[in-house]
C-alpha cells in the first residue's frame, strides 16, 4: 500500500509539473505556430498539435531525469532549448518519413537562400531558427551530422526488404543520435559511463515509440523491427535485456546514489507502457498459433490504447513491480 502511494504521488508531481511546463513554454510556442500556419493558409489539426505537444512532453521528461540526476533544477534557457529541439525532432521526423527528403535537402530546406520557403518547410524553418539562438556551432554541426541517420531511415520506407539485423542497426542509431544532442543542451559537465547509459536510454525509447507506432507504421508501409518479425517473443527478450542493461548502467553512474533512484523512479514510466503494449502484442502472436502474422489483425488488437482502465491498471501494475526492484538496489 504504501509503494503504491508512493507511485501515486510521483505520479502526480509529474502531472502537474508537466501541467506548468505546458502553459508556460509549451501552449505559447504552439499558438505562435498556429499563427504563423494561418497567415500562410496552412492549417494545424488537432492531430497534427497533438503528436507536437507527445513531442514537446518527451522533451521535458528528458529535463526531469535530467536535473533529478545533477540535483538541481534546469534553467530557463535549458528549457527553452530542449523545447524546440524535440519539436525540431518531431518536424525532421515528418520531412524524412513523410516527405521522403535526404539529409542533404533537408539541410538546404531549413538555411534558405532566399524569401519563398515551402509550405512543408514553414514551420521547421520557424522552429529551426528560434532553436539557433540557443545552439553552439557546435551544436548544429552535430544536429546536421545526426540527419545521415534519417537517411538510412529512409530504407524502411522502400521497396527493398531490410533484413532482421539492419532494422535493428536502424533502431538503435535513431535513438542515440537524439539522445547526444538532446544531453548537450544540459549544462552541467558529462560524467564517467553517462554517454553509454544514455545511448542505451534512447535505443529504449525508441523501441518503445516503434512498438506504439506498429499500427500507424504497417498502414504506412514502413519496416521496423516490430511491423517486419514473425516472432514477438524475441523483440520481447531485446526489450527485457536492454532494460536489464539499463538497470545495471544507472547503477555505476557517479551521480549521488539517492539522485539515481529518483531518475530511475521516473525512468520507469517508459517501460510500464511498454510492457503493456507488447503484452497485447504477444496475445496477437497467441491466437495465430505462435506466429505473429501482423497483415491478420485488426487496428483494434495492434493499437495499445492507454486510456482504457485495464491498460491503466496494467500501467501502475508494471511501476510498482519496478519501484520494488528500484528500492532492492
Amino acid at each position: 500500500m504504501v509503494l503504491m502511494l508512493q507511485v501515486i504521488f510521483i505520479h502526480l508531481k509529474v502531472i502537474i509539473s508537466l501541467f506548468l511546463f505546458q502553459w508556460r513554454y509549451m501552449n505559447p510556442l504552439v499558438r505562435e505556430m498556429r499563427e504563423l500556419g494561418e497567415q500562410n493558409n496552412l492549417c494545424l489539426d488537432k492531430k497534427q498539435v497533438k503528436r507536437i505537444k507527445q513531442y514537446m512532453a518527451v522533451g521535458f521528461i528528458a529535463l526531469k531525469w535530467g536535473a533529478t540526476l545533477r540535483g538541481y533544477p534546469t534553467t530557463k534557457e535549458e528549457k527553452e532549448h530542449m523545447l524546440y529541439f524535440f519539436v525540431m525532432c518531431r518536424f525532421l521526423d515528418d520531412l524524412a518519413d513523410e516527405e521522403l527528403m535526404t539529409s542533404d535537402e533537408i539541410i538546404a530546406g531549413l538555411n534558405p537562400k532566399d524569401e519563398q520557403i515551402p509550405d512543408h518547410m514553414l514551420l521547421p524553418v520557424f522552429v529551426y531558427e528560434k532553436m539557433k539562438k540557443f545552439s553552439s556551432t557546435e551544436f548544429l554541426e552535430q544536429l546536421e551530422r545526426s540527419l545521415i541517420f534519417h537517411d538510412e531511415s529512409l530504407k524502411q520506407l522502400g521497396d527493398e526488404k531490410l533484413s532482421e539485423e539492419k532494422l535493428w542497426d536502424i533502431t538503435f542509431d535513431k535513438g542515440v543520435s537524439a539522445l547526444e544532442l538532446a544531453r548537450s543542451i544540459l549544462r552541467n559537465p558529462v560524467t564517467e559511463n553517462e554517454l553509454e547509459v544514455g545511448n542505451d536510454l534512447e535505443y529504449f525509447i525508441q523501441l518503445t515509440n516503434d512498438m506504439f507506432d506498429i499500427y500507424k507504421d504497417y498502414q504506412d508501409k514502413q519496416q521496423t523491427v516490430f511491423t517486419a518479425t514473425t516472432d514477438m517473443r524475441k523483440n520481447a527478450n531485446a526489450y527485457e535485456a536492454t532494460l536489464s542493461k539499463l538497470f545495471n548502467a544507472f547503477e555505476v553512474l557517479t551521480y549521488e546514489p539517492k539522485n539515481i533512484k529518483k531518475c530511475m523512479r521516473l525512468f520507469v514510466i517508459i517501460p510500464s507502457f511498454g510492457q503493456v503494449c507488447l503484452t497485447q502484442l504477444l496475445r496477437c502472436q497467441e491466437r495465430t498459433d505462435g506466429v505473429f502474422r501482423i497483415e491478420e489483425y485488426s487496428r483494434k488488437e495492434l493499437v495499445c490504447d492507454m486510456e482504457k482502465r485495464k491498460n491503466i491498471l496494467a500501467y501502475f501494475k508494471y511501476n510498482k513491480m519496478y519501484y520494488k526492484r528500484i528500492r532492492a538496489l
